[in-house]
This record gives C-alpha cells, structure tokens and sequence, in this order.
C-alpha cells in the first residue's frame, strides 16, 4: 500500500529530524521510545473521533503547512511531498478509523 509506505518513511523521516534538533531531548523524546499518543489532538488516527472533527481540506492544510508547537513539519511547502503524496496519506490515515456510522 503505497499510503502506509509514505507513512512509515516520513515518520522515520520526522524522528530523525526532530531528535536531531536541540529543542528535542531527554528520555521522553526518544523517537526509539514514543510516548502514548494523545487520540484527541489526532495523534491515534484509529480515533474516529478526530477524523469526524476534521475535513480532509483540514488534514491536507497541515501536512502542506505543518503544526507549529507539535513537531509537524511543512512537508508539502518544504519540499518533502508532493500534493498527491499528500492525498494518498490522509486517505490512508482516514482508513484506520473503522466507525461506520
């Protein structure tokens, strides 16, 4: 699946950047050892909660611009995605949530 293939290279991909930045260390920001994710900011995309709070023009505004205080880089504007690839990760992101209602 070409989505979660994305998914699994960028987040490497974010870690990596992230750990190497001086604003994030200390045992509780070792991408080796994450932490709980918090479902209600969107961090368990198996929360349906959050795909319900969300439109996919929302999702695809923060993976182009990124989330300032949360580690989410601009990866559309900084050159990392292309839009498409964008699209083809909140489709994916949008799967986990198995609420049918």
């Amino acid at each position: 699946m070409r989505g979660k293939r994305l998914v699994v290279t960028l987040c490497s991909f974010i870690a990596v950047a992230l750990w190497s930045t001086a604003g994030w260390s200390g045992p509780e920001s070792d991408p080796l050892k994450p932490r709980v994710p918090d479902a209600e900011r969107g961090e368990n995309f198996t929360n349906c909660k959050f795909h319900k709070k969300r439109n996919d023009g929302e999702l695809l505004w923060v993976v182009k611009n990124g989330s300032p205080g949360t580690g989410m880089p601009a990866l559309v504007k900084g050159g990392i995605l292309t839009e498409e690839e964008a699209w083809t990760i909140i489709a994916y992101e949008r799967s986990f949530c198995k609420d049918t209602e």
